[in-house]
């Protein structure tokens, strides 16, 4: 009877690890890849790559100090005119946006399962050829914007204003993280090759 129990116990005990190796093997053979390339897809985003910005009026007037009442006030309505010609811009071209970041998203899964780089070169290129007009509506905005606040801020206020500008519309392109993401993954293949000879 002693025998048999213990019979018993080592063969729940072996069905048990078992059970946690195949688990650890399931999480090791990529169930996160597809987390993966939803991240890799989600960096691309076409509002970043045409600038369309949206200003918060009072995060700004502390960063450039500005405590007059009055120029306060007139600051804060070329804000709130600026932010309405990004909503109806976003909102006029929304197709253009979708179409950009669908068209982005294809050519990234291609070049993924190809493992041609070039295709997000020249899919990078045609990106930013459909974004081109609406790039020119973005950058017209911001030159009336930087006119406005030129004749009410003080120098040193409006240079604080370009240095935060700056940090916002700092270019963005397409990630072409995949590419270097596709060239390790090529080289992990690699590498697992050499290991199975």
């Amino acid at each position: 009877m002693k025998s048999y129990r213990t019979y018993i116990l080592v063969i729940v005990v072996i069905l048990f690890n078992t059970h946690l190796f195949s688990q650890g093997q399931s999480k090791g053979n990529g169930q996160n890849h597809p987390q993966e390339n939803k991240s890799e897809d989600s960096r691309f985003s076409p509002e970043k790559m045409t600038q369309i910005v949206f200003y918060d009026t009072e995060e700004i007037t502390k960063k450039i100090k500005l405590k007059d009442k009055g120029k306060k006030a007139q600051v804060s309505l070329a804000f709130e005119d600026f932010n309405d010609k990004m909503t109806e811009i976003k909102a006029f071209d929304s197709e253009s946006l979708t179409f950009a970041k669908i068209y982005w998203e294809k050519k990234t899964k291609e070049a993924q399962q190809s493992g041609d780089r070039f295709i997000l070169q020249e899919a990078q290129v045609r990106v930013k050829e459909m974004l081109a007009p609406l790039r020119k509506k973005i950058t017209a905005q911001n030159i009336l914007l930087d006119a406005t606040l030129k004749k009410t801020l003080s120098e040193k206020q409006y240079d604080k204003w370009l240095k935060y500008q700056k940090s916002k519309l700092r270019p963005k392109t397409p990630s072409q993280s995949g590419q270097p993401q596709m060239q390790q993954r090529r080289g992990q293949g690699q590498g697992q090759g050499r290991r199975n000879y």
